[in-house]
């Protein structure tokens, strides 16, 4: 049961370590470490081994390999796998899922990226007793990086369901998919409905109503004009980019426009990655390797303590 517990000690410290691998902070301090160590057991393993030293005890004021304890030195393998592991990931994770969520709670958004093709879901969160007028509805979504320049393009876009508003206050929602009718514009840089004017207006993106059919403090602006017909609730965009395009949770921001004219910008919180691309095989197979290869080592030092 000794052996057995000398050998699950390596494996369970590199399974804790594995969990920290992207803290910046333990890979930093391993560095020194391994860099120690490594040097240590260059000459004085060979030389404890050869000369007969006792391992068992560590002479006072030394610092090399010599008189290290099995335990110690099993620990010290343990760290240097999770470094090489530490190495393998440090790559910056790229995210193939992002959602934003605006500062107010009011808005967000879900951006999946699969190679060019970068769909957006936008939600209105507003609530129905908080839906006064048009400044409570979805009109835009920019983000920066900027999805407006060379290289995007809109290539479909739904919204599985409208709101036909009847008075200021009252609805009726149909579930029958239609398009919204928004674009890429200049306009703030954003995805944006594009106005009521032209030949096919745009619908902006209404909250949900009381029992899909109250909005119990709607105004006069929810239904005058042009207004009435709106996306409820959410909208899906699908866009292809340029193939450098890439999501990250690091410097990229984005920003709501409410309001029939796109005034109202609402920036987003910091965005949480909801999907990372999965490990890729030479990580993985690298990792692995690594901790076959440190319990053989830790194994080879117990034959030799053994003799």
């Amino acid at each position: 049961m000794e052996i057995v517990r000398q050998f699950a000690r390596p494996v369970i410290c590199f399974a804790r370590l594995l969990v920290y691998t992207r803290v910046v902070g333990i890979f930093s301090r391993s560095v020194g470490l391994f860099a120690e160590t490594v040097g240590s057991f260059s000459f004085s393993a060979r030389d404890a081994l050869e000369r007969g030293f006792n391992l068992n005890v560590r002479p006072p004021g030394r610092r090399n390999w010599k008189g290290w304890t099995l335990m110690t030195k099993s620990r010290i393998l343990s760290l240097l796998l999770a470094v090489v592991a530490s190495a393998a990931f440090a790559a910056e994770a790229k995210a193939t899922s992002l959602l934003f969520t605006s500062t107010d709670n009011n808005a967000s958004a879900s951006l999946d990226l699969t190679g060019t093709t970068l769909t957006i879901t936008l939600n209105n969160l507003t609530p129905a007793a908080s839906t006064t007028g048009a400044v409570n509805l979805l009109t835009g979504f920019s983000l920066t990086p900027s999805i407006t320049g060379a290289g995007f393009s809109l290539t479909s876009q739904t919204a599985a369901q409208k709101m036909a508003l009847s008075s200021d206050t009252t609805g009726s929602v149909s579930n029958v998919a239609f398009n919204p009718n928004w674009d890429i514009t200049s306009k703030a840089n954003s995805l944006y409905f594009g106005g009521f004017g032209g030949g096919t207006p745009g619908s902006p993106i209404i909250g949900a109503a009381i029992g899909d059919t109250s909005y119990p403090n709607g105004g006069s602006s929810l239904t005058s004009g042009p207004h009435g017909d709106y996306a409820y609730k959410s909208a899906t965009f699908v866009l292809t980019v340029p193939g450098s395009f890439v999501l990250s949770s690091t410097g990229m921001t984005a920003n709501f426009l409410f309001n029939t004219d796109g005034a109202t910008v609402v920036a987003s919180k910091t965005p949480t990655i909801t999907s990372v691309p999965p490990v890729p095989l030479p990580a993985a197979a690298w990792s692995g390797l690594a901790l076959l290869g440190g319990l053989g080592v830790t194994r080879k030092v117990r034959q030799h303590l053994q003799k």
